[in-house]
């Protein structure tokens, strides 16, 4: 369904130009057609004329594996949590979601730009959730591949004596992260408040050992499946 209905909207004439009246709140500008898109921030869209120019759309190719075999029935979702559009955030989300085919693989066209989080659910018959960053270029191709790698890990989860019985275990849920080596901060950044943290971050990521790091980051899987009663569980 489209989480915009309701939404104003409008269709562009025979020049491509339009006009709309702004919901008198924030808000972001996005227009689409067949060949592309084009995203501007809602301060940007209240210029007369505004110039929107389109984009190609990205296109997402996915493989759900599970062991050495597809992954069928097992849905894929994609996500922004923050829109961006030159360099100014939006209050517009872009999200896609699909079940894979019996071969475990489906495919996502006209894909706006942009960092996502992608993650694999599993049908109710298997319990490891995938997640792992994607980045979709304007125009470009991708193609990610959520599982079929690396060995099962199983384990149980022991309690201390005297709080058997006393926890519900139902929506708890076993994580494992890899581990990635962080920025060490420089001197004095434990003064620092959140807004310099982030800046400081931010810049780092844009060396080249930073930007190895975000990579790294971008391209690892993040594994979690539920924990049943008896506490022992498998991620795979």
């Amino acid at each position: 369904g489209d989480n915009n209905a309701g939404e104003p909207s409008a269709v562009t004439n025979e020049s491509g130009q339009f006009s709309l009246v702004p919901p008198g709140r924030e808000f972001g500008l996005f227009v689409r057609k067949d060949t592309g898109f084009a995203v501007v921030d809602g301060e940007t869209a209240m210029e007369t004329p505004v110039v929107m120019v389109l984009q190609p759309w990205g296109r997402v190719n996915v493989s759900a594996r599970m062991g050495d075999g597809p992954d069928s029935g097992a849905t894929v979702f994609f996500y922004q949590k923050v829109t961006q559009f030159d360099g100014k955030a939006s209050p517009l989300q872009f999200a896609y979601q699909a079940k894979v085919g019996d071969d475990g693989n489906t495919a996502f066209g006209n894909v706006v730009s942009g960092e996502y989080t992608i993650i694999k659910d599993p049908n109710a018959e298997k319990e490891t959730t995938i997640r792992r960053g994607v980045l979709v270029n304007s125009g470009a191709e991708v193609s990610v591949t959520l599982g079929g790698t690396g060995r099962p890990v199983i384990g149980t989860v022991k309690l201390p004596e005297g709080l058997a019985g006393r926890i519900d275990w139902r929506g708890q849920r076993v994580k494992l992260n890899p581990n990635i080596a962080q920025p060490e901060l420089p001197e004095g950044a434990e003064s620092w408040n959140n807004e310099r943290l982030d800046a400081w971050r931010r810049e780092w990521y844009e060396t080249v050992e930073g930007n190895a790091s975000l990579e790294a980051l971008r391209q690892a899987n993040h594994y979690s499946t539920g924990i049943p009663d008896q506490r022992a569980f498998r991620i795979e």
